[in-house]
Parts: C-alpha cells; sequence; structure tokens
C-alpha cells in the first residue's frame, strides 16, 4: 500500500492482493490484507486506502463497515472524498437529467467529508459566492457531508481523521445533523421519462379490476 517511506526509503513489506478491482473483484481480500498488515506492525494509528478516481465507495464501504461485535482489528472510520472545485458544476450539469449518475456523484453522496480542493482556481471575482454555490450542490447530494475548502489538499487532520462515522454511537449525532440540515432538491432527480400516480381508496380495493385498468 505504500511504496516508499520517510527520504524516500523503499518500503519492502507488502501485503498482496488477487489482481482485480478493489471496489469488485478482491473486496473480501481486502479486509484480511489490512488485517494481515496490522499483525505485522506493532503500532499503526491509521490507515489511509486511496482508491482511484472511477472508484465506487459502496461497495467497498459495506465490506469494511463491520460489526463491532466481530472485534475486528480494523475499522471504517469514514469515506472522504476530494473534489475538484473548478469542473465539479460541469460534471453535475452534465448528468443532472439523467437516471443514471457517474462514480463522481456516488462518490459524493456516500463521503463523511468532501475536501472542496482547488479553491484557489475559482474565479477570483466572484470566488466566495461560487464557492457558497458549490457547497450548495454538493448538499444537495448529500447533507450530511462536511465540506472543508483546500488549495493543494492541505487540510487539518482532525478534520479528517477520528471521524468515528460510523460508529453506533454516531447514530444520535445523525439524527441531529438529519433535522438541522433538511435539504430539499429544486432538481428532478430522476429520468424525464418515468412518471407516476397515486391514487388512494378507503374501501376494499378489486385486484383483479385493477389489473385490467393497468392493462388497458
Amino acid at each position: 500500500m505504500i511504496n516508499e517511506g520517510e527520504g524516500g526509503a523503499l518500503v519492502e513489506e507488502w501485503v498482496e492482493l488477487a489482481n482485480g478491482c478493489i471496489c469488485c473483484t478482491v473486496k473480501h481480500s481486502l479486509v484480511q490484507a489490512l488485517e494481515q498488515l496490522v499483525q505485522r506492525k506493532e503500532r499503526l494509528d491509521h490507515i489511509l486506502l486511496e482508491t482511484t478516481g472511477l472508484a465506487n465507495p459502496a461497495p467497498l464501504a459495506s465490506v469494511l463497515w463491520l460489526d463491532d461485535q466481530l472485534e475486528s482489528a480494523v475499522r471504517l472510520d469514514s469515506i472522504i472524498t476530494v473534489v475538484d472545485a473548478k469542473n465539479l458544476l460541469f460534471q453535475i450539469d452534465k448528468y443532472r437529467h439523467l437516471s443514471s449518475y457517474p462514480e463522481a456523484i456516488h462518490q459524493i453522496a456516500f463521503a463523511d467529508v468532501v475536501i472542496l480542493n482547488k479553491v484557489d482556481l475559482v474565479s477570483p471575482e466572484r470566488s466566495g459566492d461560487s464557492l457558497d454555490e458549490l457547497e450548495k450542490e454538493i448538499h444537495e447530494i448529500n447533507s450530511l457531508a462536511h465540506v472543508i475548502r483546500s488549495v493543494r489538499c492541505q487540510v487539518d487532520l482532525s478534520e479528517v481523521l477520528n471521524c468515528r462515522a460510523y460508529d453506533a454511537t454516531h447514530v444520535t449525532r445523525l439524527e441531529g445533523l438529519l433535522e438541522e440540515h433538511q435539504y430539499k432538491s429544486s432538481q428532478n432527480l430522476h429520468d424525464n421519462n418515468v412518471r407516476t400516480l397515486s391514487i388512494c381508496e378507503p374501501l376494499a380495493v378489486n385486484l383483479d379490476k385493477v389489473i385490467l385498468q393497468i392493462a388497458s
């Protein structure tokens, strides 16, 4: 996972994974590999797992989010997504009216922390308004994400480590955040060709007649 240490020294200890995508074919091997890594070292404070920009975090999170009763030496602390402030709106607008979304949207949706990077590249004359708009767009996708503005991803480590986002004790805090951040999107996030109709009937409904009506 790390091929270079301090001063460029080569780190010779490796944990081998079978060939494949870390969020698909080798995701189960990953947990075993991480536990092997912990056993090899006397003490590890944190393991930072960096995926590619095309990775879907959902399958990986489901594997790493282990039950506390399993007493694994490894626990999922948080999912951190880095967003390009200069190109975010282009990515969102490109897929806004489609029924399926690219990995970039999924990565924001599953993030506990979003690092809004390259804020220095946003137009200086209206950077304040633009950055506020970008944060609003992020919260339209994920209202609970903690957004950090950065340049060259320089952030305070206390904001991205030990978030404990998946602890059982975090549930109460999440409920409070949901009440506080009730974002309602003004955009239709589904395929425009899909329509739904709801009919409320207080009396018993004849299912056969309903099926005939739908068929007609």
